[in-house]
């Protein structure tokens, strides 16, 4: 039984890492299950991954409206916008357990910071 519930974290985490290393911010279950297709040969097979997630509030189903005839759309999933952290045009660290201070670096480290400016990011930790 507790091998058991471990695989269901390690799946969980699997897909963790899927969705912050994509910076997903909605996904289907469809993608995510043709991503980890080793891991998970059928589609079943995620489904209790993604109800881990759920319960732990990373990421949480979103409504269905089909009104077309034929297969339902696979389901859609949100991601936890406190997860992803800074994306985009902000910083995000790629070492969350080291401090909060991220340099601005445009040169990729050769010369250090064109302006010698630090900035803070007030970013959570999110542990599985």
């Amino acid at each position: 039984m507790s091998a058991k519930e471990k695989s269901i974290d390690d799946d969980a985490q699997y897909v963790l890492r899927w969705i912050e290393r994509h910076g997903k911010r909605v996904f289907s279950k469809s993608e995510a299950q043709h991503h980890g297709k080793r891991r998970f040969p059928k589609a079943i097979d995620i489904d209790p991954a993604l109800a881990e997630l759920t319960r732990r509030g990373y990421i949480r189903l979103q409504p269905t409206c089909s009104t077309r005839p034929g297969r339902p759309p696979s389901p859609q999933y949100e991601v936890n916008p406190a997860m992803l952290g800074r994306v985009g045009d902000k910083l995000r660290s790629f070492n969350s357990h080291n401090s909060g201070v991220v340099t601005m670096n445009t040169n990729c480290g050769n010369i250090g910071n064109a302006l010698g400016q630090l900035v803070t990011t007030n970013r959570e930790q999110v542990v599985l």
